[in-house]
C-alpha cells in the first residue's frame, strides 16, 4: 500500500465518518474493523503474538490507532463485544428504530398513558415501547413456548416447544419459519444452547423431558435461488433417569470448540459428555440432593441451582462438589443461574420461585484452576467457603423463570449494568444492577396476561425477545 493510497483512503474515510458519525460512533467502528481483521487472522492461524500482522499495521495507521493498543483498547469497550461487525451487518437496525418510533407515535396518539421507562443514561438502551416490535404466533395455539435461544451472530431465534417441536425464523422476517422439526423430541422441549466454532459451523444442544440430549450441527446451503438451512442430527444421549432441565455447552481450548456439553435433570444429577465421541465422561451425583433445575459454565466448572434451594460449584470431571456454607439462598426452588466474570472476579446470578434474583460474588477465582489437576479442585471443593450477598432485587409478584444480563462499565466492582427477567406475573423487567432500580417494567398485555416461560436478551443488537404458555413469541428492538 503506497503512500499516496494511504493518504487518499485516510482522506475519504475522515471526510465520510465526519458527515454520518460522532466521534463515539467513528471510534467504535475503526475498533470494530481491527477486531474483525483480527479474527479473520485467527482463523487462518496467521496472527502472532502482538496482533501486529502488515494489514493490520496498515489499517491502524489509516484510523490513528496505535498498534501495541489494540487489546486494550477492544477489551475497554464495552459497547464493542464479540464479532460487533458482523453482528452489525447482519442486523437492520435503521428500519427497526423507524418501525418503533412509528409504534411510538401510534401508542402516544392513542393513550395519555406513556410507556413506564426511566432511561436517563443515553448510554443505556432499553426498549422504547411497551409493545413487541415483532410478534410471532406458531400455528398450534395450543403450544406452550418452553425455550427460546438467539443466534448469536446471524439474524436467528430458535424455538422449543412443549410438543416436543423445534422452531427456527429469521428476524428480519417472522412471517413464516425458515425451519420447523415437528417431533425434535418425544416431548416438552425444555432448554435450548448455542455454540459457534472456530471454522464458524453452528452448534445446537436441545434437551427435553422426554430425558434425551441431542445435539444438532446448523448450516445453510445455497441452491440456484436461496439459501437453505438445514439442522443435521449429529448426537442422541440418555442417561438421566428424569427429565432434563437445562443443557450449556463448555467452549474449552485454544480453539474455543464446544467439545463438551453437560446436562441437569429432575434425577438430581449432572451429567456431562464428550461431543467427539458421544461418550459419558462424568455423573455429579454429589451436587444437589433434588432436582438440579439450572446451570451455567465457564470452562469446566459449572454452577448450578437447585428445588432444594441451595447454589453449587461443580467441575464436568469429577464427581464432587463445592457446597457454600451459606445459611440461605433462595426461600423457594431457583429457576435460572448465570455465571460470570468481572474484573478478574466471579459473580453469580440466581432466580427463585420466591420472586427475588440475587447477585453473589464467587470467593475463588476460577481461572486459578483452569489447569490444575483434579486432586486440587477436589481439594478446593472439600473447603468451606461462603457466597457473599452483593445485592437482591424485588419486584416480581410471581415466580421469576429466566435472567438474562449485560455489563455496561468496566473496570469497577460490584458491577455495574442491567439485569433482565421474565416471570409468571407476565412481566419483562430491567434492573440496575448496581442500585436494584427497575428501569423498565412492561406491563402490557401482551402474552394475555399467560406466564412468561423464557427470556433472550442481546444487548449489542438491541433485541429482547420472549416467549409464554400463550404460543407467542414477542420481539422487543
Amino acid at each position: 500500500m503506497d503512500d499516496s493510497t494511504s493518504t487518499s483512503i485516510s482522506t475519504s474515510i475522515s471526510k465520510l465518518s465526519s458527515l454520518l458519525l460522532s466521534k463515539e460512533q467513528k471510534n467504535l467502528l475503526n475498533l470494530s474493523i481491527i477486531q474483525y481483521l483480527i479474527n479473520v487472522e485467527e482463523n487462518k492461524k496467521n496472527k502472532n503474538n502482538d496482533n501486529n500482522t502488515q494489514i493490520i499495521q496498515d489499517v491502524c495507521k489509516l484510523l490513528d490507532i496505535e498498534t501495541n493498543k489494540i487489546d486494550t483498547l477492544i477489551t475497554n469497550n464495552t459497547a464493542l463485544g464479540d464479532d460487533y461487525l458482523i453482528r452489525k451487518w447482519c442486523s437492520i437496525v435503521r428500519l427497526q428504530k423507524k418501525i418503533i418510533n412509528l409504534e411510538k407515535q401510534l401508542y402516544n396518539n392513542g393513550t395519555n398513558n406513556t410507556p413506564n421507562i426511566n432511561n436517563n443514561n443515553n448510554k443505556i438502551w432499553l426498549p422504547s415501547s411497551q409493545f413487541p416490535t415483532h410478534q410471532i404466533v406458531l400455528g398450534n395455539n395450543n403450544t406452550s413456548i418452553s425455550s427460546l435461544k438467539l443466534h448469536p451472530k446471524a439474524p436467528l431465534i430458535f424455538i422449543g416447544c412443549e410438543d416436543g417441536s423445534l422452531h427456527c425464523y429469521n428476524l428480519i422476517n417472522t412471517s413464516i419459519p425458515i425451519l420447523y422439526i415437528p417431533n425434535a423430541h418425544m416431548k416438552g422441549v425444555t432448554r435450548i444452547d448455542i455454540s459457534i466454532n472456530d471454522n464458524d459451523t453452528t452448534s445446537l444442544a436441545t434437551v427435553s423431558k422426554d430425558l434425551f440430549l441431542k445435539t444438532w450441527e446448523f448450516t445453510t446451503t445455497t441452491n440456484d435461488t436461496q439459501n437453505m438451512p438445514t439442522l443435521k442430527p449429529i448426537w442422541q444421549l440418555s442417561g438421566h433417569e428424569n427429565i432434563i432441565s437445562c443443557v450449556k455447552f463448555h467452549n474449552i481450548g485454544a480453539s474455543n470448540n464446544a467439545s463438551i456439553v453437560s446436562t441437569c435433570s429432575r434425577d438430581s444429577t449432572i451429567r456431562s459428555y464428550d461431543l467427539d465421541n458421544g461418550w459419558l465422561i462424568n455423573q455429579n451425583t454429589k451436587a444437589h440432593l433434588t432436582w438440579c433445575r439450572c446451570i451455567d459454565v465457564y470452562l469446566h466448572f459449572i454452577v448450578s441451582g437447585s428445588n432444594d434451594c441451595t447454589i453449587s460449584l461443580s467441575h464436568c470431571l469429577i464427581n464432587s462438589a463445592l457446597h457454600f456454607n451459606n445459611l440461605k439462598f433462595h426461600d423457594l426452588p431457583i429457576t435460572d443461574i448465570k455465571l460470570f466474570k468481572h474484573n478478574s472476579v466471579f459473580y453469580i446470578l440466581s432466580c427463585s420461585r420466591d420472586c427475588t434474583i440475587k447477585l453473589w460474588e464467587l470467593p475463588i477465582n476460577l481461572e486459578n484452576y483452569s489447569n490444575t489437576t483434579t486432586d486440587i479442585i477436589t481439594d478446593l471443593f472439600n473447603k468451606n467457603m461462603e457466597l457473599k450477598l452483593i445485592n437482591t432485587y424485588k419486584g416480581h409478584s410471581s415466580w421469576v423463570k429466566q435472567l438474562a444480563y449485560h455489563i455496561t462499565v468496566s473496570n469497577t466492582n460490584p458491577p455495574q449494568g442491567l439485569i433482565y427477567s421474565c416471570s409468571d406475573d407476565s412481566t419483562i423487567k430491567v434492573w440496575d444492577m448496581l442500585t436494584g432500580d427497575i428501569l423498565y417494567n412492561n406491563t402490557s398485555n401482551f402474552h394475555n396476561k399467560n406466564f412468561i416461560n423464557c427470556l433472550q436478551v442481546d444487548y449489542h443488537r438491541k433485541i429482547i425477545c420472549s416467549g409464554g404458555i400463550d404460543g407467542k413469541v414477542n420481539i422487543f428492538i
